[in-house]
């Protein structure tokens, strides 16, 4: 299996150099274009998700978008992947996969089966929109899903002390790495 070497940005991380990135052999990057209800909250919107969009693009850097998600509700999580899906269709064509960022204690605490509708809604909203959507998650939050919930999704695990103990696509290892 090919091994691809990537990094997740947003605004906390202040304007990046893709072609640099690129040219120290990042194949992807992750952008954040959100978190919560966007489309009620613009300013929900990444500050730099456009420029880390045109940046990537100008790098001929493949990139992917994510959302993190504050839902704690079916409907909730709808809304927020309908805010989510227009920001997306504003920068397609997306060269790799879309994701759902799923980290806050409370949706850790929710009942399984709670947390896996909010998950599924979301998910089923993005996807019926035309685009790929993986979870993302660190290891323990995943692992209060099912493992049968779980294989129905690609998975972008974090975790920075081992390699992840539940099946994955992409494995986060580091929220330290740097370019120079």
């Amino acid at each position: 299996m090919a091994t691809y070497e990537g990094f997740d940005v947003s605004q906390w991380n202040g304007a990046v150099d893709m072609k640099k990135a690129k040219a120290a052999g990042k194949s992807f990057v992750m952008i954040r274009s959100s978190y919560g209800d966007v489309a009620s909250y613009p300013r929900q919107k990444d500050l730099r998700f456009d420029e880390n969009v045109a940046n990537a693009k100008a790098a001929g850097l493949n990139f992917g978008v994510y959302h993190y998600m504050y839902a704690s509700t079916v409907a909730a999580a709808k809304t927020e992947s309908k805010g989510f899906v227009a920001l997306l269709d504003k920068v397609k064509p997306i060269p790799y996969f879309v994701a759902l960022d799923v980290e806050e204690s409370y949706q850790y605490n929710m009942a399984q089966s709670d947390l896996q509708a909010i998950v599924k809604a979301f998910i089923d909203v993005v996807e019926k929109a035309g685009y790929f959507c993986a979870l993302y998650s660190y290891e323990a939050m995943l692992n209060r899903m099912s493992s049968e919930f779980r294989s129905k999704y690609a998975i972008w695990c974090a975790n920075i002390s081992t390699r992840p103990g539940i099946t994955y696509g992409v494995h986060q290892y580091s929220f330290t790495g740097s370019i120079n």
